[in-house]
């Protein structure tokens, strides 16, 4: 049995469940309702006698391929038949990790995964706080966020626009107000130049550092600067979890150092020593970012990995834009697989949004049961709080509140108590 069916085969076999000629609209149903490879596991499940044909239907399978993937009880056959639905796993315990850095929940004496997000209004912050002040911004974010889904955030993703070369500076005052707070705060020190810089010169495939400056030393002033003042807000506030070029396994257009594995695992070890001999790297937890996608134009992320001493966390990055783009579809393989090569490392969802296209809520809903029953190396799952769809290339409509039902499901889904709040992560 081939691991995928043709449609001619799809369709003999969805008949032989029936007993009837599947019409079209029928057909297109099951299409938009199933994933590519379900009925093709159906169909091994059953030539190979683990479940037959009466007992699959007893036990809801019919259910299953044309109500939108329920899963198979486990009471069938023994427990062993999954379609599309959540197999329970055991709990994954990371070791602790060095110094003052941020750990997996269970070294807080928790169980479960810690929750945050990004919110998309930062990109005004600077104009805000020259009337309010950092702190009162800082509040007002984590006090529209637990009011849109009735718990506090673990973590937020900060100075995603400030922290730049070639001007950026550590965003102290943010990180402070998020600390104060107690709440994770999440660096992302981007590469790319701030204002009044251009972002890249010339076709926009350059940026005013290159990987090859920032390996040849070109740069090593501005990062000391940075790795000293983040040694400053650790010495006071402790541990930072901190990223720099994410989603590097994307070609060059987006983003600027991504395609060259070897001249990126360079810079990353050398903006690594940098913050190591400043002693920065007593708090900062690096979490090596790659993206999700799986697309024939993306590079697996493993060709991109600096190497175990290098890295404290790994994360990834991934978007669903249509309804086929369920979390397993989007993570499963990339967690699977990282997991393996890497099991000492503590792992994350580093970015997740899914776009308002009509099956939100239930994407929604199957992302938090998936983490919190099959996904168990997942230890933090950040929300992208934001609409980008004005973006030229379209982005998503990835906010909590695109609609009354998405939101009610995301406060649904992050009541549950395996999605953590906040951690006591300064006093370990």
């Amino acid at each position: 049995m081939k691991s995928q069916l043709t449609p001619i085969q799809r369709r003999q076999f969805l008949e032989s469940i029936l007993k009837h000629e599947v019409r079209a609209e029928e057909m297109q149903k099951y299409e938009d309702m199933i994933k590519v490879n379900d009925l093709a596991r159906v169909a091994d499940i059953l030539e190979k006698g683990s479940i037959n044909r009466r007992d699959f239907l007893k036990c809801g399978g019919l259910a299953a391929l044309l109500g939108g993937i329920a899963a198979v009880s486990n009471n069938c056959a023994g427990g062993s038949v999954m379609l599309g639905g959540v197999k329970e796993t055991g709990p994954v315990h990371y070791p602790r990790l060095p110094g003052h850095k941020i750990q997996s929940p269970e070294h807080y004496g928790l169980e479960g995964c810690m929750t945050g997000w990004f919110e998309g209004n930062t990109f005004m912050a600077r104009m805000l706080y020259r009337v309010v002040g950092w702190k009162k911004v800082y509040e007002s974010y984590i006090e529209t966020y637990t009011k849109k889904v009735g718990k506090d955030p673990s973590i937020f993703i900060i100075g995603y626009a400030d922290s730049r070369l070639p001007s950026g500076f550590f965003p102290f005052e943010e990180a402070v107000a998020t600390a104060e707070n107690g709440i994770i705060p999440f660096i992302t020190y981007d590469l790319r130049s701030s204002p009044p810089y251009a972002d890249w010169k010339g076709s926009g495939n350059e940026m005013i550092y290159s990987l090859k400056d920032i390996i040849n030393g070109k740069a090593d002033h501005l990062i000391k600067r940075f790795a000293r003042q983040a040694r400053e807000f650790g010495d006071q506030y402790g541990g930072f979890f901190i990223r720099t070029m994410r989603e590097m396994n994307i070609p060059r257009h987006w983003p600027p150092w991504g395609g060259m594995p070897y001249k990126f695992k360079k810079a990353w070890r050398h903006i690594w020593d940098i913050f190591d001999g400043e002693g920065a790297n007593e708090y900062a937890t690096w979490v090596w970012n790659p993206s999700a996608l799986s697309v024939i134009s993306v590079s697996p992320p493993e060709f991109y990995y600096p190497g175990d001493k290098y890295i404290d966390w790994i994360g990834l990055n991934g978007y669903s834009r249509s309804g086929s783009d369920y979390f397993t579809r989007i993570f499963g393989s990339k967690i699977r697989k990282l997991h393996r090569l890497h099991p000492t490392k503590p792992m994350m969802i580093a970015e997740y949004g899914i776009d308002e296209h009509g099956y939100k809520v239930r994407q929604v809903k199957d992302a938090f049961e998936r983490v919190k029953k099959e996904y168990h190396e997942i230890k933090a799952l950040l929300w992208w709080d934001m609409d980008w769809t004005n973006l030229a290339d379209g982005g998503v409509d990835s906010r909590i509140n695109s609609s009354a039902e998405a939101l009610q499901a995301f406060r649904e889904a992050i009541a549950d108590p395996y999605f953590i709040a906040k951690v006591p992560y300064r006093k370990i």
